[in-house]
């Protein structure tokens, strides 16, 4: 928990960060967007969890996998992930162009709210 405080202090001063009152997280970090919804954080003894509003969730195992969960955190915050949510699922994705059309049940954000494609996804 304290080096995904100090990346967050370090990269990412503006967000705001708050203990959670949810029992499923110990960090909660406010939406920058309201349609993206906040981001939770659960660190527990083997793993770290982060939940994506009510879009999608991602494992990473403390042990092996801590530098991991830090980079995306940051890609996530920096605009560079894609998250995604349809029916019944949902994910996260780098942010570059499709090769398929985007199905119309599928909604797609980035931290900072709704995705729309611009210049800097037609570049790769």
């Amino acid at each position: 928990m304290q080096r995904i405080r100090e990346l967050l202090s370090r990269d990412f001063p503006a967000v705001r960060v708050a203990p959670c009152e949810a029992a499923i997280a110990d960090l909660e970090i406010a939406p920058a967007h309201p349609a993206v919804g906040p981001l939770l954080v659960q660190v527990n003894p083997d793993e770290i969890t982060f939940f994506i509003g009510n879009h999608t969730h991602c494992h990473f195992d403390v042990e092996e996998e801590e530098d991991d969960a830090l980079e995306f955190l940051a890609a996530l915050l920096g605009d560079r992930l894609v998250v995604w949510s349809g029916l019944l699922a949902g994910g996260v994705r780098e942010r570059r162009p499709r090769r398929r059309p985007r199905l119309p049940w599928v909604r797609e954000f980035l931290w900072s709210g709704p995705y729309r494609r611009d210049a800097a996804d037609s570049r790769g």
